[in-house]
């Protein structure tokens, strides 16, 4: 990927959770997780939340997702948001 920066990491789902559950999306820079994180627990009954950090990319670098998802209802979509400006 070119060189840049990975910022505003949004996290929904489609349905809420259950026995205490969680869904948790990192960024990952070269397969490793970055400070860019989002989670939502079952006590969180808008099912989104923004993560408003930013991580640098060097040119090269690999860029991924990682999700976590813990007592989802059968059926839940998961949506991934993230905002990248290269350049930078």
């Amino acid at each position: 990927m070119p060189r840049g920066f990975a910022r505003n990491l949004r996290l929904r789902l489609s349905r809420g959770l259950v026995n205490g559950g969680r869904a948790v999306a990192t960024v990952r820079r070269n397969g490793s997780d970055t400070s860019l994180r989002c989670e939502i627990d079952a006590a969180d009954l808008d099912l989104e939340c923004t993560s408003s950090g930013t991580v640098s990319f060097a040119a090269g670098d690999l860029l991924s997702i990682s999700y976590l998802g813990e007592g989802q209802a059968p059926n839940t979509r998961v949506l991934f948001l993230l905002e990248f400006q290269g350049g930078g």
